[in-house]
């Protein structure tokens, strides 16, 4: 092949890369705008956990847009555990894609978030360790990784001594395999 043909083929290559990103990105934004035209609250939610499982899927191919896609569904959805449903699959794929910075803001929000989303002790547990998790992986956010593996902690006071050695026994497992 000619260099010059090379370049052309390769700069056109690029260009339709650019472009199904794109059309993917808008196909995305049509499914989930369906999502919210159901008027069962079950299936609205079923939906949106289809959707963000498949999206989170494969954490290493396009994360970022992955993630933008999530997001963009948690600003859809209307109904506080949906959205918590979707932003827990949104913390699995940045952690697993590498994108963690692109999380990090939102962890300043999850005070306002909790209040919204008027979790059970035991999805609060799963929230903050996953947070914690994700912010370990963040150089910027060790702090955050720590505030949230205390509030995680929190949330065993009061309970017996078998379920706060398995909370330990739960947080020293990773600590000990690295």
């Amino acid at each position: 092949m000619h260099p010059i043909a090379g370049t052309v083929a390769n700069s056109q290559v690029e260009r339709l890369c650019v472009e199904a990103q794109e059309y993917l990105e808008c196909i995305f934004t049509v499914i989930c705008n369906l999502v919210t035209k159901s008027e069962n609250p079950d299936e609205i939610l079923e939906m949106a956990e289809l959707i963000s499982v498949k999206v989170a899927q494969r954490p290493n191919d396009k994360p970022a847009l992955r993630l933008k896609i999530l997001f963009n569904l948690y600003n859809l959805l209307t109904i506080p555990y949906d959205r918590f449903s979707v932003y827990m699959q949104a913390l699995n794929l940045a952690a697993n894609g590498k994108v963690v910075e692109h999380i990090v803001p939102s962890l300043k929000k999850i005070d306002e978030f909790l209040k919204e989303w008027n979790l059970n002790l035991k999805k609060q547990r799963d929230l903050f360790l996953a947070i914690s998790n994700v912010a370990k992986e963040s150089k910027s956010s060790v702090k955050d990784s720590f505030k949230f593996l205390i509030k995680y902690l929190a949330t065993f006071s009061g309970e017996d001594a078998t379920t706060m050695s398995e909370a330990k026994e739960r947080l020293l497992k990773p600590l000990l395999i690295s």
